[in-house]
């Protein structure tokens, strides 16, 4: 649309009635300057601004809701840290001859083949570590259920 000075002037004075962009559009095409969106009445008063025409300021429409304050962020305090699983370590057994035991390897070797040892002791069901070194593994607080 070419803009006329009777185009901006009755662009004005619908701002100054109060009239939405989108009611400004439809009364400016009515009178006669078709003026497709309420984008062209935006983009028309920007540019009409940056000339030094001074737009006085309006209250919200009654549509538009007041930003409420956002809640205080909850902290909440850190978690106690749980002791983790004591494990009493003896000589273990050599690790191919555990079938039954704790599969948790040992920093040793030994025996007639200087094999690894392992724990040995009585697994928890379902996993294959006894409840020492189950609880030593895991991340605290958290038991996954195997089986």
């Amino acid at each position: 649309m070419n803009w006329s000075g009777a185009a901006d002037r009755l662009l004005i004075e619908l701002w100054e009635r109060g009239l939405t962009m989108e009611r400004m559009a439809e009364a400016m095409t009515a009178a006669g300057h078709p003026v497709d969106t309420r984008s062209a009445i935006s983009g028309r008063m920007g540019r009409l601004r940056k000339q030094g025409v001074v737009f006085s300021e309006r209250e919200p429409h009654r549509f538009t809701k007041p930003a409420e304050p956002k809640p205080p962020k909850v902290r909440l305090p850190p978690k106690p840290k749980q002791p983790r699983g004591t494990v009493t370590h003896d000589n273990g057994v050599d690790y191919l001859a555990n079938h039954d035991g704790c599969k948790a390897v040992l920093d040793s070797r030994g025996g007639r083949y200087n094999l690894r040892k392992c724990c040995g002791k009585t697994r928890e069901a379902g996993t294959p570590y006894c409840s020492g070194h189950l609880t030593a593994y895991q991340n605290p607080g958290v038991r996954k259920s195997h089986g």
